[in-house]
């Protein structure tokens, strides 16, 4: 009884922290019309906003500054985030109404 309870809690413990790390584990695209402008202020806005989305939890989420580059030019924003299990890529534009925003996610292979 008692290696039968040991087995479950094992797989238990097992499939949550599987499904904790889920939100980063395939390559997505995330596109917003319209976004909140105060979001061009910086790229880490729009990466949280594609992880929320995505089922990621952003409380502890550190963006190192090593592992950005961040480019803007009037209007325009663009970034890319070298991450711990892939790379996000941000293309914003406040130019013409109404504002859009693309995030890409691709997945180190």
């Amino acid at each position: 009884m008692n290696k039968l309870l040991v087995a479950m809690a094992l797989l238990t413990s097992l499939l949550g922290s599987a499904h904790a790390s889920e939100c980063e584990q395939y390559t997505y695209t995330k596109t917003w019309i319209d976004y909140d402008s105060s979001w061009n202020d910086s790229c880490e806005n729009f990466i949280k906003a594609a992880m929320k989305e995505n089922g990621c939890s952003t409380e502890d989420v550190y963006f190192s500054p090593i592992r950005m580059t961040q480019m803007t030019s009037g209007s325009e924003l663009m970034c890319i985030y070298k991450g711990k299990n892939g790379i996000y890529q941000v293309m914003a534009s406040q130019m013409a109404e109404p504002h859009r925003a693309v995030v890409l996610y691709s997945r180190w292979d």
